[in-house]
């Protein structure tokens, strides 16, 4: 007789808990195995897995996880057949595999299975290790521990950073925003090799999207005549020696960044700064330019243009200094054209950066050392979901959009993650709460934001942790498919207003919603005398 989870775990004498662990491998294989040799929804398993050892939960732990961080499986493999044909077989190896593990009931009597079963743990694999003649352990780390992964991923250095696809498969995920190779974009296979350098990028015939940092002007920038004055003055240029090695700005929302200097050169009268402000594309429209800040040495200047529907739009921002937008974050920079036009065809094209072009009096930057350059600007457009399979690229401090990207960004791909749960999450972020302004009127704001900038390197668990927390949300799979889901905690009626599958008291309990309107909430489980075992498995009271 079929039954499913919910029904076992509510009977008198129960059935067996099984194990189903899926792995895999990086080259696309799979490896099947329980702790006996089962068939569950038509897939064989193979009965090798002898024990598992699961971690303890932390709540709020510095990985970022609430579920456990590892798991370790040991498998009998005395013929050493998971050995040689997992670990040790053409193009497999436990290392960086992914491995999901699921609960299910069995029915020893009946040979039945449940009809459902539980995703318990879902991680990435370190190699496997023999730890005697019979038994071979893999220890996996929960894929939501992102202790190990840094942001901001990408740094200044003389190499490109971006990932070039070279085998057809490769090319052919090359457009695709979810893909590694998307960054890089080469499409055909049959071009030479870039080396992740300058010289091997305009060979590729693909250097607007080069993203490293090349360009070293002579530190003496010869002799200059002033407008005013008439005099001859020394000129000064600066490259990126002191820029290697840090990381390009991460901004999500909108805040103040002290932003690199990448390139300094002068003439007679002013000093010209090309400054880097994050990775990706963001706004560059009458808004978002005329609400953008550039303070040089404590001099603020004005912009001298936006970009239009119609084009660049040029301002009036007198003569006394100004900035201008250079590269927009888009995978194209400057084009090859534009890059040969300037400093005699050897600047950086600054692929998949946004730039802008600073041009401050001398007084202001003398020139003989890089200026303190401070900007005030909203970050990257981020994908936003409307529903499950549609996005739109827009700016957004919403809380739940920002840790959709950092996880996006760490060890998760989109297509692993429950959009529709971070939907119904950002929809929490956004609702309007009430509050009285100090002129006595009554205004609403969000009831979570978030603005998140970094200069530095940080642990991209620390940075998930830190955004989960700003709008009270937690992480945990889905029971049923396996895709990682958010939720923001709430009241007993905001997080369960029906009662939840499984749980075996359906009486409502009188609660609130975020709001503070009085209504209904469900528990999760009652648990009674009747239905509590001690460790032993003899009932005891509550």
């Amino acid at each position: 007789m079929p039954f499913d989870i919910n029904a076992a775990k509510e009977l008198a004498a129960g059935f067996k808990w099984i194990l189903l662990c899926k792995f895999t491998f990086l080259n696309g294989s799979t490896f099947y195995c329980s702790d006996s040799d089962v068939t569950f929804g038509g897939q064989a398993y193979l009965g090798v897995l002898e024990s598992q050892d699961l971690d303890k939960i932390q709540s709020m732990s510095e990985s970022g996880v609430d579920i456990p961080a590892s798991m370790t499986f040991h498998f009998a493999d005395a013929n050493a057949y998971v050995y040689l044909n997992y670990e040790r077989g053409a193009g497999r190896g436990f290392r960086g595999a992914k491995v999901e593990a699921r609960l299910a009931f069995r029915n020893a009597l009946g040979a039945e299975n449940s009809t459902d079963s539980i995703v318990r743990f879902s991680g990435v694999c370190d190699p496997a290790t023999p730890t005697s003649e019979t038994i071979l352990e893999v220890r996996a780390q929960n894929r939501l521990n992102a202790s190990k992964k840094q942001l901001p991923q990408f740094l200044m250095q003389r190499h490109c950073a971006k990932i070039r696809p070279k085998t057809a498969s490769q090319c052919a995920q090359a457009n695709d925003e979810d893909s590694d190779f998307y960054w890089c974009g080469v499409t055909d296979p049959g071009k030479p090799d870039c080396h992740n350098t300058r010289e091997g990028c305009i060979a590729a015939d693909n250097l607007p999207r080069f993203m490293a940092l090349t360009f070293q002007p002579p530190k003496d920038g010869g002799k200059g005549r002033e407008y005013v004055s008439g005099a001859q003055v020394q000129l000064y240029n600066a490259g990126n020696e002191s820029n290697y090695g840090e990381p390009f700005p991460l901004v999500l929302g909108r805040g103040w960044v002290q932003a690199p200097v990448f390139a300094m050169y002068q003439d007679g009268n002013y000093t010209n700064l090309e400054v880097g402000l994050c990775v990706d594309n963001i706004d560059t429209g009458y808004a978002a330019t005329v609400g953008t800040r550039v303070v040089v040495n404590g001099i603020e200047m004005p912009p001298a243009g936006y970009d239009s529907p119609g084009g660049f739009v040029q301002l009036k921002p007198g003569n006394v200094g100004w900035w201008n937008w250079y590269t927009r974050g888009t995978r194209d920079g400057l084009t090859t054209g534009e890059v040969a036009a300037r400093h005699g065809g050897k600047a950086d094209p600054y692929g998949s950066l946004t730039t802008i072009l600073v041009t401050v009096p001398r007084q202001v930057a003398s020139g003989e050392s890089k200026p303190t350059v401070n900007v005030l600007f909203s970050g990257p457009k981020i994908r936003v979901y409307s529903n499950p399979s549609t996005h739109t690229r827009v700016w957004t401090d919403n809380p739940a959009w920002h840790l959709l990207y950092l996880l996006a960004n760490s060890n998760w791909r989109y297509s692993e993650l429950d959009i529709q749960s971070f939907i119904d999450a950002a929809a929490v972020c956004d609702e309007p709460v009430p509050y009285t302004s100090q002129y006595g009127g009554t205004l609403n704001h969000a009831r979570y934001k978030c603005n998140l900038i970094l200069r530095q390197r940080r642990q991209a668990g620390e940075l998930i942790r830190g955004v989960r927390q700003t709008a009270n949300m937690m992480l945990q799979p889905n029971r049923s498919t396996g895709l990682l889901a958010v939720a923001v905690k709430g009241t007993l009626a905001a997080q369960q207003p029906s009662a939840p599958a499984g749980t075996n008291y359906s009486t409502p309990v009188s609660s609130k919603t975020r709001a503070g309107v009085a209504a209904n909430g469900y528990v999760a489980y009652r648990f009674t005398e009747d239905n509590t075992l001690s460790v032993r498995g003899i009932p005891r009271p509550i």
